[in-house]
């Protein structure tokens, strides 16, 4: 009999709910359709930066056709900063930031352009144009933003496919997979001022790029050589010497390749590739000269010296690859200056073959006697011929 009397005063309980309960779930369903409702009308511009001085006219679009005669009111929220006239003629004032809103007379409906007074943004210049990533691989596109004064130098990032590489909001980047793609940056004050970062993303080949105790950027280097080798061996009968000028980048080879032409290579072509893909060299700056390392680009060569250690006194200096190697003088991807009568020789010491052998990278020389045609690239056994009998002068290593 108690619980009959719980259940009733429960139900009459209820029943006073109910209105509030009803009320809330409307009020939710309005705010909701409110919010999905499609705009009524919009502005050619959602934000702009411009001088103290400067006009801009802004245009409004309404949408809805029982709406077009209907008058529109504009507004500023700061006068002191900018003013907007009946027609939308915007006049800046001084710096700072406010908004201009447009509004449909007697409607709730209105749209706004954000207006910071200052100065514009009239160029965005990326460190480089160019990013090589590898699986996994994280990094931070870095750029400037001109006029140094720029009002509101901030930027969004984008990138053309998420899959390959992903960005967030402050310009880092994420290796997805294998591939390519750009990362477009653009202004966000108005301006519409934007540039791109073309992203490469390659995974590691090979077991020298997977060998133990090996640095980051020292699997880089290798498995870049070993693109390089299976490319010259590919089109070996295009390849042909020629010491004083040398095809300056990979992208330039490959696109010699295509069209049939020959392609011009010296012995250091492959570490010049790799210090361009991996970002240590400009484009058209080459690497390594007749005297030995010398880099002419001073920020180059602050950016080897960052990541790598130019090395000219130790037990490899006067050796020959095979004796260093044996006495373990040389590490796996060193870069090693060779002096062969006062002429600069250049490999990429790849390791030690099963027999004990040195086994090298690179593109003209001892390659040409191992019968890759004109001109080779390769894990060449580099304990044979004359080659044996000439000194290491200076070593590039990564750390």
């Amino acid at each position: 009999m108690k619980s009959d009397k719980r259940i009733g005063r429960f139900v009459r309980g209820a029943g006073v709910l109910w209105p509030g309960i009803l009320f809330a779930v409307l009020l939710v369903f309005s705010f909701r359709v409110n919010a999905a409702s499609p705009a009524r009308i919009t502005l050619d511009r959602t934000a702009c930066t411009i001088k103290s001085g400067q006009t801009l006219k802004l245009k409004a679009k309404v949408l809805k056709k029982k709406d077009k005669k209907k008058k529109i009111v504009w507004s500023t929220g700061k006068k002191s900063v900018a003013t907007v006239s009946s027609k939308g003629l915007i006049r800046a004032k001084k710096g700072g930031k406010t908004t201009i809103t447009a509004k449909i007379k007697g409607t709730g409906y209105k749209a706004i352009c954000r207006i910071t007074v200052g100065y514009p943004v009239t160029s965005i210049q990326p460190e480089s144009s160019d990013l090589l990533l590898f699986l996994g691989e994280r990094s931070r596109i870095v750029s400037r933003v001109y006029p140094v004064n720029a009002a509101n130098p901030a930027l969004t990032y984008m990138s053309t496919n998420p899959r390959i590489v992903q960005v967030d909001a402050m310009g880092a980047v994420t290796a997805g997979r294998e591939g390519e793609a750009d990362i477009i940056l653009k202004s966000t004050d108005g301006s519409e001022k934007s540039a791109k970062v073309h992203v490469k993303v390659k995974s590691f080949s090979g077991t020298l790029a997977l060998q133990k105790n090996i640095s980051l950027q020292t699997k880089k280097l290798l498995t870049l050589m070993e693109e390089y080798s299976s490319f010259i061996r590919q089109y070996g009968n295009l390849c042909y010497k020629n010491g004083s000028k040398p095809t300056k980048t990979y992208e330039e080879a490959r696109e010699l390749a295509v069209s049939g032409s020959r392609i011009p290579l010296n012995c250091a072509a492959p570490a010049n590739w790799a210090l361009c893909e991996l970002g240590y060299l400009p484009k058209g700056q080459i690497y390594g000269t007749a005297k030995g390392f010398v880099v002419t680009d001073k920020t180059a060569k602050a950016l080897m010296s960052r990541d790598a250690d130019f090395i000219s006194s130790g037990p490899a200096m006067g050796c020959c690859v095979q004796t260093a190697s044996d006495l373990g003088a040389i590490q796996c991807g060193d870069i090693l200056s060779i002096d062969i009568s006062g002429i600069n020789h250049t490999v990429v010491y790849a390791g030690r073959s099963p027999r004990g052998t040195a086994l090298v990278y690179e593109a003209g020389g001892i390659a040409q006697s191992a019968g890759y045609t004109n001109c080779g690239c390769g894990l060449l056994d580099y304990s044979k011929a004359s080659y044996s009998k000439y000194s290491i002068t200076e070593i590039l290593r990564f750390h």
